[in-house]
């Protein structure tokens, strides 16, 4: 990581901290996923100097670009007496005894 990305972590950091809305830096530089989240969170301001930090960071990173999408799960095929099972929302669940 360049110097320049290091600063602006560290100028975002505190800028973000300012706003209650403070992070794990060791983890914001290792994990993407959680630097994603921290973006989203802190970029979500009023505050113009947050904002411009937050979007020159994100694009220092390469975070711009949107996730991976999860692979589609393959189609599930049908039950063996024809009937297509109900949602989980709709089934009925035994929870306890009411009284």
């Amino acid at each position: 990581m360049n110097p320049a990305t290091l600063q602006l972590i560290a100028r975002f950091r505190k800028l973000a901290g300012r706003q209650g809305k403070p992070f794990d830096v060791m983890r914001f530089v290792a994990d993407a996923a959680y630097a994603r989240g921290c973006l989203a969170l802190a970029l979500d301001t009023d505050d113009e100097e947050l904002l411009l930090a937050g979007l020159q960071l994100q694009e220092s990173m390469g975070l711009n670009a949107p996730a991976a999408a999860p692979p589609p799960a393959a189609s599930a095929s049908p039950p063996p007496n024809g009937k297509a099972e109900p949602p989980a929302s709709q089934r009925n669940h035994y929870i306890g005894r009411l009284r």
